[in-house]
């Protein structure tokens, strides 16, 4: 098993807590405080296959949107065995099918993890 950073087991766990979280979310979320400090961290966890991302590209009158990070199953899979000690992984929100994910309700998505991470930051 790979070691990996306390920031980078931290990404993990609120991959794992929330599904989907993008850069600026994971800011929110205290895990880094600017994303340059982020970024390496996400490109090493994606380099040994514990999470990727979803890119969505461009939309008019928004702009770049941003890219969705989440936990792949080998991510998953250290969490719940390392972190909960858990062997089931039902308990680790990842997706299970990449098929069909958002495109058309990307800005539903985001808003909807925005208002559970505020959530969770004010319990």
């Amino acid at each position: 098993m790979q070691i990996i950073s306390p920031k980078a087991q931290l990404i993990l766990e609120s991959l794992g807590r929330f599904k989907y979280l993008t850069a600026s979310q994971m800011l929110a979320l205290g895990i880094a405080k600017h994303d340059s400090n982020l970024r390496p961290i996400l490109a090493k966890l994606r380099d040994l296959k514990y999470c990727d991302q979803l890119s969505f590209g461009f939309m008019p009158q928004v702009g770049k949107l941003e890219n969705f990070h989440y936990l792949t199953k080998v991510g998953a899979e250290l969490i719940a065995t390392a972190t909960y000690h858990i062997d089931d992984l039902k308990e680790i929100k990842y997706p299970r099918n990449t098929g069909s994910l958002f495109a058309n309700d990307y800005l539903h998505r985001k808003s909807t993890i925005d208002f559970y991470t505020a959530f969770y930051l004010w319990t």
